[in-house]
Parts: structure tokens; sequence; C-alpha cells
């Protein structure tokens, strides 16, 4: 049967298609990169790497996943040092407590891979399979150390309580920069439908900064994490702030994600194992 691959081109698109299929619509044709679609285009074909290629982003870097995944841990552990300072045997307990979150993750890619191996498949099973994609990729892109995480549960018991006063002051202060920065990136989007003064502006931000709290992790959904946060808003607060119109175009877009809080607190890393389902033995 005769068959066609989409270009690299539309990778940028891939995202856009992700949050449509999570939030109940199919990924359009143009966003299906590095996929071979079926002549009669009811059918889909993947590559056997697919999964990893989608969760770990399709990095340059020649790492393996778990390279990126141990590379990553890494990365948090020097930041945590370069903020208060560890001894070797904090530094030791924290790598062993981060190795237990990279084993979850990855017995949860793992699984997923089992389930979809690649080949042919319905578009059915293609969309279902980009809803159970998505959460691995958003946790993988905001980092396995964080909320929930064992990594965090440990830290009391592993810092002293002056270090671990620093790091929270500092971790705070860093969701917090990052917050409004998304905050501000996201305003900058809907400006584009509802045109806003300066003024507008600012306090669209204030208010989303001060009503709202952080996302409990960042990734690719920030825009959506950020509007959903901005739908909660209470209306006497944020409808002043616009004309009858504006509030009009406004309040339709913010229509579309007030009941997504479920997906927000899955996009957010709140990963649970089915314990009907356990996940395979992996060996480190």
């Amino acid at each position: 049967m005769a068959c066609r691959r989409l270009t690299r081109s539309v990778a940028p698109r891939l995202a856009l298609a992700v949050i449509a299929v999570v939030i109940g619509a199919a990924p359009t044709r143009a966003a299906r990169a590095d996929i071979v679609m079926m002549a009669d285009e009811n059918d889909i074909t993947i590559s056997e790497n697919q999964v990893d290629q989608w969760i770990f982003r399709n990095s340059s870097t020649s790492n393996s996943p778990k390279g990126k995944l141990d590379d990553a841990l890494q990365t948090h552990i020097s930041l945590i040092a370069n903020t208060v300072g560890l001894t070797d045997e904090q530094r030791k307990r924290l790598e062993l407590a981060g190795k237990g979150d990279i084993a979850r993750f990855w017995s949860l890619v793992v699984r997923l891979k089992q389930k979809y191996p690649g080949g042919r498949m319905s578009q059915e099973k293609f969309n279902q399979m980009w809803q159970e994609v998505q959460p691995l990729t958003t946790r993988f892109a905001a980092g396995l150390h964080g909320r929930y995480s064992l990594f965090e549960k440990m830290l009391p018991g592993i810092l002293s309580e002056s270090q671990l006063q620093a790091y929270t002051a500092e971790e705070k202060a860093r969701r917090v920069r990052h917050f409004r920065a998304k905050v501000e990136a996201t305003v900058q989007i809907l400006d584009q439908r509802v045109p806003m003064t300066d003024a507008q502006r600012k306090k669209f931000i204030e208010l989303t900064v001060t009503k709202t709290e952080p996302p409990l992790a960042f990734g690719q959904n920030d825009f959506y994490l950020i509007l959903w946060r901005m739908s909660q808003i209470p209306e006497a607060d944020l409808r002043p702030v616009f004309d009858e119109e504006e509030w009009k175009v406004l309040n339709v877009q913010l229509d579309q994600v007030r009941g997504m809080r479920q997906w927000v607190e899955q996009m957010e890393g709140k990963i649970e194992e089915d314990p009907n389902n356990p996940a395979p033995a992996i060996a480190f």
C-alpha cells in the first residue's frame, strides 16, 4: 500500500496538536510529524522509538533517554548545592532519592512503550496514545524532582533546618519569577485577540500573579496552565478591567478552559501508579 511521510517542517505545530488531543480534539493531519500515514488516511504507522522521541523532545544531544534523566538529576542537586552547600553524605542521599524518581518515571515510559511498540494503528488508538504520552512529556520537561517526588519528600530529612529554609525561600522566589514571566507572555498572546492598553495589561498581570498560585510544574503547556488560572480569577476582580465588548471576547477564551481542573492537575505532574497495573521491574 502506498504511503507518505510528513516532513519535520511541521514539528513546531506538534505541541498544539498534543493539547488539542488532551482537551478533546484530534491532532491535525499537518501536525503528525515523523509519522507515516497510510494511503487511506484512516490508519497511522509510527516508528518503534516514537514514544521516546515525543517524551524526550527529540533532543539534539547524543545522550540516551536514561542519560538525560541522570543529567537532570545532577543539575538539580548542583542547584541545591550552589544555594545552601552540601556535604558528600547529603549529596549521596539526594542522589539515591533522585534515582528513585527516575526509576518510577522510567517504569511508566517502559509500560507505555510496551503498550505502543510501534507499527500500524487506528486513528482512535493514535489519539489515545497521544493522551497517555502527554503527561510524561510534561513531567520530563518540568523536571522529575519537584513537587510530589521522592526527592522533595526526602529533603527535610537530608538538609539541616537552615539549609531547608534557605533552599525553600530561593525555590519559591524562582517559581514566582518564572510564573510572572509566563503570565506576561500569556497576556501578550491574549492581547492579539483582545487588544489592551498598557494599564489593562499591567492590571491583568497583577491580578493573575496575586489572585492565583504558580503551577506546580512548568513545561510545554504553560500557556494553557496560565490561561486556566486566569479563568479562576473572581469575575468581580477581572471584569472591571475591560469594557463590555472586550470582556465578551476575553470571556470566550477563558470559558474554554474553566472546566479543565483535572487536566491541569495531570499536566502539573501528579502522575500516580495504578495499583491494579503495577509498573514492570526495571534494572538500572
